[in-house]
């Protein structure tokens, strides 16, 4: 693969630019599996990193949100669901904005053949967009409990 990497350091971004074949197939390849390929195809190993691991953690955070405030038998207790629920919706979250970050990406790749990273504004948007969901899911969580 054909890669050109654009270093700017005044706006703290990075672009790496692929050839029209390869920026094609990477993008189709990553919104058909969603695991973060572009990433490690232009070596950002941590970013690729932290999209298998929310994948991997979305089926335990998704049975810690959904159980927890269960007793045996299946009813609900009569403690409104806790710290558990917050981790699982933590993962949760993180696991959904990473999917969506990876769809808008991709579609970037295909159209534009570039990846951009700027990594100040990506990592403020991953965390604000992560604490919006990870509430957005306990709220829901909690008004299930309550009606």
């Amino acid at each position: 693969m054909v890669s050109e990497k654009v270093l700017n350091d005044q706006s703290n971004k990075s672009t790496i630019i692929l050839n029209s074949n390869s920026a094609l197939m990477v993008g189709i390849i990553g919104l058909l599996l969603p695991i973060g390929i572009q990433d490690f195809v232009v070596h950002r190993f941590f970013w690729g990193s932290m999209h298998i691991m929310s994948l991997l953690l979305c089926p335990v955070g998704f049975l810690l949100w959904a159980f927890d405030g269960y007793c045996a038998g299946g009813k609900f207790c009569t403690r409104p669901p806790g710290i558990l629920s917050i981790i699982g919706s933590c993962i949760l979250g993180w696991t959904l904005v990473l999917l969506i970050l990876n769809l808008f990406e991709c579609v970037r790749l295909i159209s534009s053949h570039t990846i951009v990273f700027s990594k100040k504004s990506f990592t403020m948007t991953m965390v604000i967009s992560t604490i919006v969901t990870m509430v957005a899911f306990f709220v829901y969580r909690l008004f299930i409990y309550y009606s």
